[in-house]
């Protein structure tokens, strides 16, 4: 199959010393980037009763044992200690917060568990007078990195509290159809017992209003969010004149994606290196930057990253051809991925450099049966500066491409 070309771009080399300084920059093309398309919608298949302790870690429970590669997630808030969470062997920390010294709430985490789990114990630290919280079980849902946006808030006294699911794609989730948990931590001067309202169109997983006492524990979910949805909830408690203050934690998962019906294509980002002052002495810079390749195909026949320039100028003058090379680069799952690449490319790798430019080469690769749907490849560059180079502004062109084959 023929390779997906893309746009160049060009980006200066600056001057930050006359002289003495100059910074590397290339940008490299962005090929049409695609997100992971949802499968059928998650489910709900189990939910933990509240639990509540007086100690400083809390054992939650399920009715019966996980189906293994279900989602776990487990909330719970704490009181008398801001000391980070701990959890048991195969949890992952979505997000953890502290209102105060005296405050923890925490989000947890288990995919594709290995099926059999009816109970997690979590801890907070020295300190802690009192958690509660719960667990439930999610069935299709994603199984290698399902965790998506998520954030935290605490403030002062108030009837409502709102927390938003933040992150660096602007607060929205970046797969359709996914699910959120949020939970909620309500302290009272004086024990009250409490009733909570969730937020439109969510639904309360359990509390601990009913009980009275000092510190209060809410958790809610809601399902079908949208693809690029701001997620937030507004939970409200209709006691206020002995509320002390509130924190909130909300935590998005995304379902099993579906890695069929769509095309293959790489979303690049530009590369550049930080300033270098010359010496007199040959040196060396290195920067890391990450590339997002998604096959949609479907195939299982693998693809590769490949990649060309020009060699870098400054006016008159310029750097070996042989300047730059590709160093390492490693794959990390993203909600969107079906299985990793295996990559058996060797590293250095120098990154040709001409005025042609000349052929590209491979720089990481996909096995045949890997690399399905989204996965984020992280590359380590350098690039050699001689003592004998001259200062100045240098430019050059990286036009990277996706093709079908390891």
């Amino acid at each position: 199959m023929g390779r997906d070309p893309g746009a160049v771009t060009r980006t200066p080399f600056r001057r930050l010393a006359a002289g003495l300084a100059l910074l590397a920059a290339a940008t490299g093309v962005l090929v049409v980037a695609r997100t992971g398309t949802a499968s059928a919608a998650p489910a709900l298949a189990q939910t933990g009763a509240v639990v509540t302790t007086g100690s400083t870690s809390i054992t939650l429970t399920l009715p019966s044992g996980s189906t293994a590669g279900n989602l776990l997630i487990a909330s719970f808030d704490g009181f008398g200690s801001s000391n980070n969470s701990n959890g048991p062997a195969g949890w992952q920390l979505a997000d953890e917060g502290s209102g105060s010294a005296s405050r923890r709430s925490a989000i947890w985490y288990y995919p594709n568990n290995p099926g059999g789990i009816s109970s997690a114990n979590f801890s907070i630290g020295a300190g802690t007078t009192y958690i509660a919280g719960q667990m439930t079980e999610w069935s299709g849902m994603g199984t290698l990195a399902p965790l998506d946006v998520y954030g935290r808030k605490a403030q002062a006294s108030s009837t409502t509290i709102n927390v938003n699911g933040v992150d660096s794609n602007n607060n929205q989730t970046s797969y359709a159809n996914e699910i959120a948990v949020a939970t909620f931590q309500e302290n009272l001067s004086s024990a009250s017992a409490v009733t909570f309202t969730p937020g439109a169109g969510w639904t309360n997983l359990g509390n601990t209003g009913a009980t009275s006492q000092t510190t209060q524990y809410t958790s809610d979910y809601i399902t079908g969010i949208a693809l690029n949805n701001s997620t937030n909830e507004t939970e409200t408690s209709n006691v206020s004149s002995s509320a002390t203050g509130w924190e909130g934690i909300i935590a998005t998962f995304a379902p099993a994606p579906t890695c069929t019906g769509g095309s293959l294509t790489l979303q690049t980002v530009s590369v550049t290196w930080s300033s270098l002052t010359l010496s007199g002495l040959d040196q060396t810079k290195t920067t890391n930057r990450t590339m997002t390749p998604d096959d949609e195909r479907g195939t299982n026949v693998g693809w590769n990253i490949q990649l060309t320039s020009t060699q870098f100028t400054a006016g008159g003058h310029t750097l070996s051809t042989t300047a730059t090379t590709v160093t390492a680069a490693s794959a990390t799952a993203t909600p969107g991925t079906c299985t990793l690449p295996t990559n058996s490319i060797t590293y250095p790798i120098t990154v040709p450099s001409g005025a042609g430019p000349p052929a590209a080469v491979k720089v990481y690769n996909a096995a045949a049966n890997t690399g399905e749907g989204q996965s984020s490849v992280q590359f380590s560059f350098k690039v050699a500066v001689p003592a004998s180079a001259f200062a100045g502004s240098y430019t050059s062109t990286w036009t990277f491409s996706i093709v079908s084959g390891p």
